[in-house]
Formats: C-alpha cells, structure tokens, sequence
C-alpha cells in the first residue's frame, strides 16, 4: 500500500465520531518550498510517546525534520520529501 492510501486509511480508522472534531491531520505548503505534516496522537496508542527531532539535511532542496512531542507528530521537509514524511510516520506507528 503506498503511503497516501495507508494515512488515509489510518485517519479513518481514528473517526469515531468523536476524535475527528478535536484531532486530524494539517498538510500545508512551505514557502521555501516544502511541505508542513502534523498528524495528532491524542485518543491513540501513540499520545504519549515522543520522539527526538530527526533532521536530514542533504542540501537546500534535500531535507527533512521530524519529531513526536506533545501527542503531535510532525515533519516538515523540501518539495519532494512528503512521500518520506508520511513514511517516517508509518514506521513510527507500524513498529
């Protein structure tokens, strides 16, 4: 299953008819350009873990950052790394 599919079908399987009004995912755009991900933990399995921040830096337009703090993950990285981003998710909640 690519990495799309599999957070949508995680959102889903959080919406209970409670959790999705309080929590969610936010995707926005970055002017540098790159992509903003936040996925909310809290009311999962995962609201209390944390995760240091992990920094890839490759070069201006090869980077990404990621951490789990405060029943947040979040990541953010240059034009071509959402793909990673969501993957860096799915290793997190899979393990």
């Amino acid at each position: 299953m690519d990495n799309v599919k599999y957070l949508e079908q995680w959102y889903a399987s959080r919406c209970n008819g409670d959790w999705e009004h309080g929590f969610g995912i936010q995707l926005q755009t970055l002017d540098n350009p790159g992509w903003w991900l936040r996925i909310d933990l809290n009311g999962t399995p995962w609201e209390d873990a944390f995760l240091p921040t992990v920094r890839l830096d490759r070069g201006d337009r090869d980077w990404m950052n990621y951490k789990i703090e405060g029943g947040l993950f979040e990541a953010s990285g240059s034009v071509d790394k959402l793909d990673e981003m969501i993957q860096a998710f799915r290793n997190f909640v899979e393990r």
